[in-house]
């Protein structure tokens, strides 16, 4: 149950951990709920659901610019051959942010 102190928002979670609010949910609501900009800043993205809400944000209209660390990137050691790497569901949404021109 999130509990709100002026214009601030507290959400606890994840459900999997015994927090009360569902965050995935809390977070695309969010991002679903704006209308003309988004400046967002993380360590990494690899939650398509909420990659996908950033990029119908971005093509609603909404401008969104983003900061994000990008050495997880790169791969230690090559995947094996016919398996995927650890990191390519970030690798796939970064270069769909970029497509549709979120900076």
């Amino acid at each position: 149950m999130p509990v709100t102190v002026g214009n601030i928002t507290l959400f606890m979670g994840p459900h999997t951990l015994g927090g009360p609010d569902d965050l995935e949910a809390a977070i695309i609501d969010f991002i679903d709920g704006a209308t003309d900009s988004l400046r967002i800043s993380v360590q990494e993205l690899d939650h398509r659901p909420i990659g996908e809400a950033i990029i119908a944000a971005k093509r609603r209209g909404v401008s969104v610019h983003m900061i994000m660390e990008q050495d997880y990137l790169k791969e230690k050691h090559e995947p094996k051959a016919g398996k995927a790497g650890a990191l390519d569901e970030n690798r796939a949404l970064l270069m769909e942010m970029l497509r549709v021109g979120i900076d």
